[in-house]
């Protein structure tokens, strides 16, 4: 056998075998390659999706949205705000008539105790503000021609 050759020598069968084993190693080889081409799209792919190219049709729908999503924001704050002044309005408006009906309801002698409870009131907060008294005009009066005599 010649030294140039290779230095294993198989039988035939035997180089068959190798072969085919040749064979398996290469579609291993190929299916590994393939597979981590598969995986280099898919990050490749999984990165573009993070990062999208953006363009011009992309701001302008953007921003198309964006001014969408506030006008419904803006319609619904709207929205609470009136009916936050329908309530206040009714409730005023409930307040007037319940204090019509209690003044309906009054009778003499209640209409005298309140307006006496009313004038006690006002003289002792004419303690700290004289014009709060019930006869403040008089007083001063008095005191104003007491001063020229």
């Amino acid at each position: 056998m010649p030294e140039s050759q290779s230095h294993l020598v198989l039988p035939r069968s035997s180089l068959a075998a190798a072969k085919a084993m040749r064979a398996e190693t290469l579609v291993e080889k190929l299916e590994l390659q393939e597979a981590q081409e598969w995986e280099r799209k898919e990050l490749q792919r999984i990165r573009q999706a993070a990062n999208p190219t953006v363009t011009q049709n992309t701001r302008v729908d953007q921003a198309m949205s964006m001014m969408a999503h506030l006008r419904e924001k803006k319609k619904a704050i709207y929205v609470e705000l009136e009916m936050r002044h329908r309530l206040k309005a009714e409730q005023a408006s409930y307040m007037r008539a319940a204090l019509e009906l209690r003044e309906a309801n009054l009778t003499a002698a209640d209409r005298k105790v309140r307006a006496e409870e009313t004038r006690r009131g006002q003289i002792l907060f004419s303690r700290v503000c004289p014009e709060l008294h019930p006869e403040w005009r008089q007083h001063a009066q008095e005191q104003f021609l007491a001063k020229k005599l």
